[in-house]
């Protein structure tokens, strides 16, 4: 999945026909008409998107992708291009199933806010208090500091990780937390202190729905969230995705050994079914237009699923990212983006939510416009796939965009720089980092990665006085300075894949040797700064 720059991973047959929630334009009860399973609705005007979506799967390894677009809060296109998989010659249909990823979070989001309107818990409430068997072993007291907003809006501090060798049984979200990760992961800053990606934060959150439920956590959200959306297609076990029959395979990453993988066409018997990821979205399968049921929920609601007052939450600013030049932040789940940077030179004033998600071999691209009822879903069958120019395409040619102003800039203030200079440590994830100044340059050294023979670019790449672009291995990663309240320095060096402190805590939990280089080249992969796009921080001439 690769974002646009916006000023900033069910038991049931296919049906084949209206998704419930969706309205689906080409749904007109005419059955004298012989409908094309991979191309629906779609008119002249969706046709510079359909070209757009052809070039960008012929640059991928994606073998397929299937695409659904919402106009006035209808689906008024579906279309798929490609083949159901690498060694297929067969086209995947409009009701072929794809990964959705992270797009997922957004789903659990509201499975947990169900319990919440419910009376159940509250967002105030405690990991401690909401599931109190999560006593972390290197600090029992991390789980009395987490908050259940804080697992929604990113900010439980913990480490990133997913066991990809984790077990499928419904049970093991329950007991490989217990056993495994309680035990054993850490978090990385104190917890509230600001907005980081990482999935063991859903993931938790949809632990506790099941804990405050009969119910496996797939079955509450068939119950729950898919079924009164009417995504009857969508499903969270694999057996049942294997029993359905109609899905798509995908290129990517594959495992062949404890902790090695390969990259390469990914037959269904390697793809993960970890019971322990689900609710972050390690194997969710949808179908565009079942996806954009949760667009149309989103901007018109359904107070037999959620009441306005939290749906209304999901996709409000919660937490800024800090490494947007705008206000982009993150609700519930949900990306909130005031604008929409579509050229180098043409930013668009113009509210939009969004949420993509990569596996190990499919990869989602959501975005909605909630003032004109506009929504895109982009699911396709390879990792790290780019579809930029798909949502640019679909946004220059099928919404009413405003009058072009000027990108918003980074607050630059050569003053501020020397608040960052200083010596900064991880012991965890990636070791020391000791940050220079030479005039208004800032320059980086990680022993740690120097030693294990990363490429690090000592010079780092400006974009404010707090945003900086670090180049490891010819792939960038982006760097936010954080101040602690209170402080007139930066605190911590803010990447999804580590945090490093100015200071040691009071805690130093790590023993023994330092992450290995396997594990550091996992973190740094998932962490990457997508080559071209439309929203977060951009690579150098991008």
């Amino acid at each position: 999945m690769t974002p646009i720059l916006l000023t900033v991973l069910l038991a049931c047959g296919k049906d084949g026909g209206d998704t419930g929630a969706t309205r689906n334009a080409d749904d007109t009860g005419d059955t004298g008409t012989s409908i094309d399973p991979t191309m629906v609705g779609c008119e002249d005007r969706h046709a510079t998107l359909i070209a757009a979506v052809e070039a960008d799967l012929a640059k991928s390894d994606a073998p397929g992708v299937s695409v659904a677009v919402m106009e006035d809060g209808v689906v008024t296109c579906r279309f798929t291009r490609g083949t159901r998989a690498a060694d297929s010659t067969e086209p995947p249909t409009v009701d072929t199933l794809f990964q959705i990823g992270s797009t997922t979070k957004m789903f659990t989001a509201t499975a947990l806010l169900q319990q919440v309107d419910a009376g159940e818990l509250s967002l105030d409430d405690t990991l401690a208090e909401a599931y109190p068997d999560s006593e972390f072993a290197l600090d029992e007291t991390w789980n009395d500091q987490v908050l259940l907003r804080h697992l929604l809006t990113h900010q439980g501090a913990f480490y990133d990780y997913i066991d990809l060798e984790a077990g499928s049984d419904d049970a093991d979200l329950a007991a490989w937390h217990e056993e495994v990760f309680f035990p054993n992961i850490w978090l990385m800053n104190p917890p509230g202190k600001f907005w980081n990606y990482s999935n063991p934060n859903f993931d938790i959150a949809g632990l506790i729905v099941e804990a405050h439920d009969s119910r496996w956590y797939p079955d509450i959200m068939r119950d729950d969230v898919f079924g009164p959306l009417g995504m009857t297609r969508t499903i969270q076990r694999k057996t049942e995705v294997e029993a359905d029959g109609d899905y798509a395979l995908g290129v990517g990453y594959y495992l062949t050994g404890s902790n090695t993988a390969e990259y390469g066409p990914v037959p269904m018997d390697l793809v993960p079914d970890i019971a322990s990821g689900r609710p972050a979205g390690v194997s969710t399968w949808s179908t565009p237009d079942q996806v954009l049921a949760m667009a149309r929920f989103l901007m018109e609601g359904d107070s037999a699923i959620l009441s306005d007052a939290l749906r209304q939450q999901v996709t409000s600013p919660q937490v800024p990212f800090l490494s947007t030049p705008d206000d982009a932040a993150y609700g519930f789940g949900v990306m909130v983006f005031p604008g929409v940077q579509l050229s180098a030179d043409d930013y668009y004033e113009l509210p939009v939510w969004s949420h993509g998600g990569n596996t190990n071999s499919y990869s989602s691209e959501l975005y909605i416009v909630p003032d004109q009822g506009f929504a895109i879903s982009i699911l396709s069958s390879g990792y790290g796939t780019d579809f930029s120019g798909s949502v640019v395409a679909a946004f220059e040619s099928l919404v009413d965009l405003p009058t072009p102003v000027a990108p918003p800039e980074y607050p630059w203030d050569p003053d501020g720089l020397d608040a960052n200079v200083g010596h900064y440590t991880d012991p965890y994830n990636v070791g020391g980092m000791d940050i220079t100044r030479k005039g208004d340059q800032l320059y980086v050294s990680m022993p740690l990665l120097d030693r294990y023979g990363f490429d690090v670019n000592p010079e780092l790449y400006p974009l404010g006085t707090d945003v900086w672009l670090i180049e490891i291995d010819g792939a960038w990663y982006d760097l936010t300075f954080i101040e602690d309240e209170g402080s007139d320095v930066a605190t911590w060096v803010r990447n999804r894949a580590f945090v490093t402190t100015r200071q040691a805590t009071d805690k130093v939990h790590r023993s023994g040797p330092p992450p290995s280089r396997a594990e550091i080249d996992r973190l740094l992969r998932a962490a990457r700064l997508p080559t071209h796009p439309v929203v977060g921080p951009r690579p150098p001439g991008r």
